[in-house]
């Protein structure tokens, strides 16, 4: 049993299995109607910054990062700014796992599993990916081989508040967070 059919697991099921069923729920594509993508082209130094103010939002944010120690590096630095975030990842054991999630804080097909998780059960939702600017052709591949039809954002503020990024993802400064 697989949630999903990624290339190595494919590899071991046409390997191992002889006339195996395979039962789907959603399409590869991602049927989410519900959600609305973008990306937010920023310089490397506003990046850290965009990102606090976008998880500083009311409401649950889920930032997915390649690696745990990136995940505890996201985390510890939303911390310091005075976001309330902790690290989710396989590294940490059960009891942690279940803790973070009582309080929350590569290829396409893992940016549709991931972006799913925006809007279950006929919820909307938000998916916005950062992007350094060197990055920019491999994101929009990226969106284009998922189907995804995602805005284009470029963020050239000096602040890493900017309305425009306010609006598309309900992020607060941190000023407005550390007075409450």
């Amino acid at each position: 049993f697989s949630a999903t059919m990624e290339n190595e697991i494919k590899t071991l099921v046409d390997r191992y299995l002889n006339n195996p069923a395979t039962h789907e729920v959603d399409a590869a594509q991602g049927a989410v109607t519900t959600m609305s993508h973008h990306i937010l082209i920023v310089k490397p130094k506003d990046k850290a910054p965009v990102t606090a103010a976008i998880a500083s939002r009311k409401g649950r944010t889920i930032i997915f990062v390649r690696t745990q120690l990136g995940a505890d590096r996201i985390a510890e630095q939303l911390q310091d700014s005075g976001v309330k975030a902790d690290a989710l990842h396989g590294g940490m054991t059960q009891g942690a796992r279940t803790r973070v999630l009582e309080d929350p804080a590569g290829d396409h097909k893992d940016y549709l599993h991931r972006s799913g998780r925006t809007a279950r059960a006929g919820r909307s939702g938000t998916v916005v990916s950062l992007s350094l600017p060197h990055q920019r052709r491999q994101i929009f591949r990226l969106m284009e081989d998922a189907g995804v039809d995602a805005g284009r954002h470029i963020i050239n503020s000096g602040t890493a508040f900017e309305p425009e990024v306010a609006e598309i993802t309900g992020a607060r400064s941190m000023t407005e967070v550390q007075s409450e």
